[in-house]
């Protein structure tokens, strides 16, 4: 008996020792890990970006009005429809300087807010489309027709107002926009229209007529959808990487979108 009980006593100092030299013994301990640190973005937060953009424009019959105008009551623009034959397009490039504001609701590591974004560029987008066509009315008379339209626009500011929702991991937070845009243009018009006609054969003096018209300070409006994240690299500081797709409405006849990639810099209050 006593050497059962000497038995049982030295298991009972050993296990311990053990259980200290060896953690696997002790198995895990989920409570007590250090869980991953979440950040808190809920407030007003304010920075400022800078990014590259790409603006292109589709033009569509936007001169048509101007050629038709010029070939009103002639039965080139009734029957042939000249005001339609051309549709021009074009693209520019920028870099979009500016500053965001917004404000953040957190929910565990939810993250729901309202941004407001601010660019100046200078993007200038330009098309020119012509075509040439030998054409006969109904009266008998042929025709050479030299049509040309070219559209210019040159986009300097945009404003986007956003909902925001993000999700956070860490210090890292990934969310995507859904918003409105407004912008503001210079828009420039041009067309010009030249007709030969042919008398028993023999082309007679060219008659030409073009026209322009510009529009400073037009205002588009339209939507903005986005992806991108904030990610803090100090308490209340957070670097921000974003692409924004912006796609307005028409300005008279001209469509505008831009495609925007944007680094910039925050700080949460």
């Amino acid at each position: 008996m006593r050497w059962a009980i000497a038995g049982l006593t030295a298991i009972g100092l050993v296990q311990p020792a053990l259980a200290a030299d060896y953690g696997v013994l002790r198995g895990s301990n989920a409570w007590t890990d250090s869980p991953t640190p979440v950040s808190d973005w809920s407030g007003f937060y304010v920075g400022g970006h800078v990014g590259y953009s790409s603006a292109r424009g589709d033009f569509g019959t936007t001169g048509s009005s101007i050629i038709a105008d010029i070939l009103r009551v002639t039965l080139l623009e009734e029957e042939h429809n000249v005001s339609q034959w051309v549709s021009p397009n074009g693209h520019g490039n920028a870099v979009p300087v500016g500053a965001f504001v917004g404000y953040n609701w957190q929910f565990e590591d939810t993250v729901f807010g309202i941004d407001a974004t601010y660019s100046h560029l200078s993007a200038m987008i330009g098309g020119t489309d012509s075509l040439a066509r030998n054409v006969t009315t109904s009266d008998t008379r042929n025709y050479d027709v030299f049509v040309s339209s070219t559209m210019g626009a040159k986009l300097t500011d945009i404003l986007s107002i956003r909902a925001r929702g993000g999700a956070t991991f860490g210090t890292f937070m990934p969310y995507g926009t859904l918003g409105v845009a407004v912008g503001r243009a210079q828009v420039i018009r041009q067309a010009s229209v030249t007709t030969i006609e042919y008398v028993l054969g023999v082309p007679q003096a060219p008659i030409s007529e073009s026209r322009d018209e510009s529009k400073k300070g037009a205002w588009a409006y339209g939507l903005s959808a986005g992806l991108g994240f904030d990610w803090e690299i100090v308490p209340r500081m957070f670097l921000r990487g974003e692409y924004e797709y912006v796609g307005f409405a028409a300005i008279g006849d001209i469509k505008m979108s831009v495609h925007t990639a944007r680094g910039g810099l925050g700080v949460r209050f």
